[in-house]
């Protein structure tokens, strides 16, 4: 439908014009104006498809309404066909089109010519409406996609700088360089960038001005457990979406305060792995903040997936190598305590030894009481060489009926020097029946590495160190009735107690709650691994500030009673056998020379082992018994014992060794007939002989 305005003051022309108009312009609404000023205001309002104004109105000429009609922007594009008197003359139709007039018509008005002036301007109007609609159209897709370029110009170069972060920047630094990128892209005071664990924790190990909240940026790894995931940053997380917040936000007191928020979870394959949290910008977060975040998570997700593999890689790398150093030191820890016990029980053999002859040799007295102590302390050396090679020892667990009290006596007798002195110890042995099925070297291995957290917990101050050893019933759940007994093992210290979010973590092999350099993080996974060999369990229960208490239960075996022994006080058994004794310790075997001497038997010693084999091989009819060392230089005693049998096969062969050697198939094939441990006592050796020389007549 066209709208046309006529604009004149005379009554009779706007009746004319109207019925012209009405009567040959199908739908046409015509709006009339008497006075410029009336036409120019519905103009305005009505925004008419052409205007007819006549140049000679009563308040002002048409002329003036026609520029004041071309100076708005808001109605310059209607156009405007002058009504002129035949007088007009061109300066009139010039100054006209100046002002901005499209036509003339001249009055008195032809119809015809009127109506073919008005469709042909009303056309134009149309053509020209369309047009500016189009290029509004067209300017409106070329601004909207000059800036979607802009938008993605500036997402891929900020996504370029992320990238080139994780590829050019290492460790915890990555996070933060990151999180200052977002930050300044998306004009944001606060800033949070999280990874999910493989505990399934979120770490945080950059925070940007959380300061107000009692966050120093110092603190580079925030532990938020599953549990804790609450609020926004929980939702998303939980829910797999980016959400936008305004406040007012529920905070607890001390938070900083929060004006908008936008959380973004990190997706790999729809598995939250992280999230990113920016918070404060000066305005409202929009869509597109909404959208450049998300596309920032969407971009890291996978990098930061495998960033969390190679680290994942990396520390079990590292664990490895840890672990083939622990081996490798514990390998050169026991050679290095074989080799020490080893000498140690030579020296030992001839302390305790001539310690015994001159026993012998002198009366009863102060002396002889004073000589007794020596001896009594040099097989109280021998315990403790004992326990050095059982730490040592690397061969298979030798399980085996044990009375546990007795080792955890022991023990704490050698491990309370090494104990702390500002460490207060107390023991309570009192379990009734204590015989298990152990390696005496599990128990002591059981015992130190937690009595070495203990001490470790208390590193200054007084402190209490609590070991007690009793005797429980715990019911069978396959037979309730019947309840099976127990040895119960409790180490209870006053330290600084373990945190309950790693109570459950303090068995994994390389988890430690100390420092980097205070431990390996194997004391407890090997304590926990013996354990469960033992068929046992172990506990633990701990205060923040009060101490922890580690419980060990392990089953006890039933044994019968054993017999009770009367000292054996019959003089030792004596011989006149001859006998070949090689040792490369000359006052161990000048030691056995003497104790033979008394025992009746023709000793011949030499300190060479190929020396002696000289010796043997030139008369060997003459000898009934061959003892020899195994550790000597040249041959070892299983190479002499070897040696000795391929020249007379029948001669019965000892061994005397430092180490704690079994009489196993190897040696047997050597021809070796008995083992005999140094140190040993002269009632040892004297009933070996008769043991063996009596079986081989």
């Amino acid at each position: 439908m066209s709208r046309i305005l006529v604009i004149d003051d005379k009554q009779d022309n706007l009746i004319i014009a109207s019925a012209m108009l009405k009567s040959q312009i199908a739908d046409c609404t015509l709006l009339l104006a008497r006075t410029g000023a009336q036409g120019i205001e519905k103009a305005k309002s009505e925004s008419p498809d052409v205007i007819l104004l006549d140049i000679l109105i009563s308040d002002m000429d048409g002329y003036e309404v026609c520029r004041k009609l071309k100076e708005d922007p808001a109605i310059n594009h209607i156009p405007v066909i002058m009504l002129t008197a035949a007088k007009t003359g061109y300066e009139g139709r010039i100054k006209g089109l100046e002002t901005g007039a499209d036509a003339f018509l001249t009055t008195p008005i032809n119809e015809s010519e009127l109506i073919a002036q008005v469709k042909v301007t009303l056309r134009v109007k149309k053509a020209e409406d369309q047009l500016r609609i189009d290029k509004y159209l067209l300017e409106k897709i070329v601004t909207e996609r000059t800036r979607a370029l802009e938008d993605s110009r500036r997402e891929l170069a900020i996504r370029n700088r992320i990238a080139n972060i994780f590829l050019t920047v290492e460790h915890e630094e990555v996070f933060e360089n990151v999180m200052t990128v977002i930050i300044d892209a998306l004009r944001s005071r606060l800033g949070l960038f999280g990874y999910i664990d493989s505990e399934g924790s979120l770490i945080c190990p950059f925070m940007k001005n959380w300061q107000d909240c009692g966050i120093s940026e110092s603190e580079k790894a925030m532990i938020f457990p599953p549990e804790t995931w609450i609020g926004l940053w929980g939702k998303a997380l939980k829910e797999k979406k980016t959400i936008r917040a305004y406040e007012p936000f529920h905070l607890p007191d001390g938070h900083i305060p929060l004006k908008h928020v936008l959380c973004s979870p990190m997706l790999y394959h729809e598995k939250a792995i992280g999230i990113l949290i920016i918070a404060n910008k000066e305005t409202d977060y929009d869509e597109k903040d909404r959208l450049l975040l998300q596309a920032v998570s969407a971009q890291i997700a996978p990098i930061l997936h495998a960033k969390l593999q190679k680290d994942a890689q990396e520390k079990q790398r590292r664990q490895l190598e840890d672990q083939l150093r622990y081996t490798r030191k514990m390998e050169a820890i026991g050679t290095l305590a074989g080799g020490i016990a080893h000498d140690f029980n030579n020296i030992l053999a001839a302390i305790i030894g001539f310690a015994e002859l001159a026993g012998m040799n002198i009366p009863d007295g102060v002396a002889k009481g004073q000589i007794r102590e020596v001896v009594q302390s040099g097989y109280r050396a021998k315990h403790i060489i004992r326990k050095l090679l059982d730490f040592s020892r690397t061969e298979k667990e030798d399980l085996r009926p044990v009375r546990i009290g007795a080792i955890v006596a022991e023990s704490l007798q050698t491990l309370k020097p090494s104990f702390p002195s500002h460490i207060e110890v107390s023991q309570t042995i009192s379990a009734i029946s204590d015989t298990i099925m152990a390696d005496p070297a599990q128990i002591r291995q059981i015992l130190s590495d937690l009595c070495a957290n203990a001490c470790q917990a208390m590193p200054s101050g007084a402190g209490t160190l609590e070991i007690s050893l009793s005797s429980v019933e715990i019911e069978n759940s396959e037979t309730p009735d019947k309840a099976r007994s127990y040895v119960r093992l409790a180490v209870r210290d006053t330290g600084v107690g373990i945190k309950p979010e790693m109570l459950e973590r303090i068995f994994d092999p390389y988890f430690s709650t100390k420092d980097r350099y205070e431990g390996t993080g194997l004391g407890l996974a090997v304590v926990q691994g013996i354990v469960r060999r033992l068929d046992g369990t172990i506990n633990v229960q701990s205060q923040v500030g009060i101490g922890s208490t580690f419980e060990v239960f392990l089953p006890c075996i039933e044994v019968e009673s054993p017999q009770l022994q009367t000292p054996d006080v019959k003089p030792l058994p004596r011989g006149k056998e001859k006998i070949l004794m090689v040792d490369d310790e000359k006052p161990v075997l000048n030691l056995v020379q003497q104790m033979l001497y008394r025992l009746g038997y023709d000793v011949v010693i030499n300190t060479n082992p190929a020396s002696a084999l000289e010796i043997f091989r030139k008369n060997p009819e003459d000898f009934d018994l061959v003892m020899t060392d195994m550790k000597m230089p040249e041959m070892t005693g299983e190479e002499f014992a070897r040696a000795i049998i391929a020249i007379r096969p029948e001669v019965p062969i000892i061994l005397c060794t430092a180490h704690r050697e079994k009489l196993h198939g190897k040696l047997s094939d050597a021809g070796i007939k008995e083992v005999i441990i140094k140190p040993f006592s002269m009632r040892d050796i004297a009933y070996a002989i008769r043991r063996v020389s009596d079986a081989h007549a």
